[in-house]
């Protein structure tokens, strides 16, 4: 029970990065200061880095074994992220590796915040 508590709680702290990385890209795409190329490669990029974020949280938190606190973070996340995908019908062999990049980014930032 606590450790689902503990996901949780850095679940909302992961939301509220990725809006805040959002807003500040949709500033970006409203003052045109970036083309849509690049705004292509911060869409890929915002995920990972709340990942990572989420990941690094959750890693201070534990004890030991940061990847693994990271990993069952991701996976809890990345759940819900195919349950939504298949309802819409949307789902690609491309978006898989997609979602591996997002759980190897949250694995990588739990063994940051375990050694911090």
């Amino acid at each position: 029970m606590k450790s689902i508590k503990k996901i949780l709680k850095i679940s909302i702290y992961m939301i509220i990065f990725f809006i805040i990385l959002v807003f500040i890209k949709t500033l970006f795409e409203y003052f045109n200061l970036t083309n849509y190329k690049i705004n292509n490669v911060i869409n890929i990029i915002i995920p990972i880095l709340s990942f990572a974020f989420g990941g690094y949280k959750i890693g201070k938190i534990s004890e030991k074994k940061g990847w693994l606190e990271g990993l069952k973070l991701s996976l809890f996340i990345i759940v819900l992220m195919i349950l939504a995908t298949i309802f819409t019908g949307k789902f690609k062999i491309e978006y898989l590796i997609y979602l591996m990049i997002l759980t190897i980014s949250g694995m990588f930032g739990g063994m940051l915040g375990i050694n911090k």
